[in-house]
C-alpha cells in the first residue's frame, strides 16, 4: 500500500492546516514526519484526521470519501474523491454562468459569504453578469481576490464549496428571479 503518497496528496490538497488545528503542534509534526517516513500506523492516523476534517465540513462528502477509499483503496479513493469534488464545483460554476447569460446585467458582483470553521480563507461565491457582451462570472473564491493574488483554490476549498452547492443554487436562483422581476417592471 502506498499510504505515504496518500498523505502527500492530502497535504498538497491543502488539508494539513485544518488537520493541524485538531492536534497539538508537536504531535502533528511528529505524526507528519513519521507518516512521510513510511510509518504505516502514522499514515493511518493522518488519513483518519483527514476523514475527520472532511466530516466536519460535510457528513455526506465524508461518506462519499469513505466509500471511495473502501472500494478503491486509500490512494485511488482519495484521488478520485478530490477529482470528483473539483469536477462537481466546476460544473456548478458553469451552470450558474449559463443562467447568468440569460439574466439581465447586474450593476456589481454579488459575493455570498461561505461560513466555514475548517478553513480561514474567507471564501465567497461571486456571481456577476456585467452585461455589454462581457463574460459572466460565477466562482468560488476568496473575499477580495484582487488583493490576494496568491490565492489558489485547492482541494480543501473544493470540498468546502461542494458542501455549499445546494444552498448556493437556491440563493442564485432567488437573486436571478429578483433581477428578472425588476427588469419586467
Amino acid at each position: 500500500m502506498k499510504m505515504g503518497r496518500v498523505v502527500e496528496k492530502v497535504m498538497d490538497a491543502g488539508f494539513d492546516p485544518a488537520i493541524r488545528k485538531l492536534m497539538d503542534d508537536d504531535v502533528h509534526e511528529m505524526l507528519v514526519e513519521k507518516a512521510l517516513d513510511g510509518d504505516q500506523a502514522a499514515q493511518v492516523r493522518y488519513i483518519e484526521r483527514f476523514l475527520g476534517v472532511v466530516g466536519e465540513i460535510d457528513g455526506e462528502l465524508r461518506r462519499d470519501l469513505v466509500r471511495k477509499v473502501t472500494f478503491l483503496g486509500a490512494e485511488d479513493g482519495v484521488e478520485e474523491f478530490l477529482e470528483e469534488v473539483s469536477d462537481r464545483v466546476v460544473l456548478f460554476e458553469n451552470e450558474v454562468i449559463d443562467l447568468l447569460r440569460e439574466s439581465p446585467p447586474m450593476e456589481e458582483a454579488i459575493e455570498i459569504e461561505i461560513e466555514d470553521e475548517t478553513q480561514t480563507d474567507e471564501m465567497v461565491f461571486r456571481v456577476w453578469n456585467p452585461g455589454g457582451g462581457a463574460e459572466p462570472v460565477a466562482e468560488f473564491t476568496v473575499l477580495d481576490p484582487e488583493a490576494r493574488a496568491d490565492f489558489i483554490r485547492e482541494g480543501i476549498h473544493d470540498v468546502i464549496a461542494a458542501s455549499w452547492i445546494k444552498d448556493m443554487r437556491g440563493i442564485v436562483e432567488g437573486v436571478l428571479h429578483d433581477l428578472k422581476r425588476k427588469e419586467v417592471k
